[in-house]
């Protein structure tokens, strides 16, 4: 249960991790996520560890070259 602020009003959300399906689901987004690596660095020719850094980095230097989200300048 999780209350907002001093108003008074209380919202009832249930938690993720009561769920069932949580753990599972999270389990095969990681699975996913690691398979994903182990078959570019297959075809990098590299071990996942290098490849996932490359990923990153090649996505670091996109993301300051052009951002997709722009900051906020005030006037």
């Amino acid at each position: 249960m999780t209350g907002i602020g001093s108003t008074g009003l209380s919202l009832r959300v249930k938690c993720q991790c009561r769920k069932g399906r949580s753990q599972p689901n999270h389990m095969a987004c990681g699975y996913h996520a690691w398979l994903s690596r182990k078959v570019k660095a297959k075809e990098f020719g590299k071990t996942r560890y290098p490849t996932k850094h490359d990923l990153l980095s090649d996505y670091l230097r996109a993301e300051l070259r052009r951002p997709r989200i722009p900051t906020f300048m005030p006037a």
